[in-house]
């Protein structure tokens, strides 16, 4: 018997080799913007401290970037995670950044 419920559908996974070039490509733009210290990394997240991790987290989370405010973890005073997605998920987050810290 086939079942009428409806299934999800899967994430599409990048590859591992396109994590990589993108999570190095983020870091670097990253470091670059004043008022951001990049954490090293070497999964698919990026952790990131700034000056006001709430309001920031807010700014990106309105404009539809998904991120976590880890700030109140231990260690992790100030800091968000971001996911490594595809390029252009990417830099739809670096603009968000941007905006939201000025």
């Amino acid at each position: 018997m086939v079942s009428k419920t409806p299934t999800k559908k899967a994430p599409i996974l990048l590859p591992l080799v396109e994590i990589e070039e993108e999570r190095e490509r983020m870091f670097a733009r990253m470091s670059a913007i004043p008022g951001v210290s990049v954490r090293p990394s070497m999964g698919r997240y990026v952790f990131f401290t700034v000056a006001d991790p709430e309001r920031v987290h807010h700014d990106l989370i309105r404009h539809g970037v998904p991120v976590r405010d880890v700030s109140k973890y231990p260690r992790f005073e100030g800091t968000l995670r971001v996911s490594v997605g595809s390029r252009e998920e990417n830099e739809s987050f670096l603009s968000a950044l941007g905006r939201a810290l000025v």
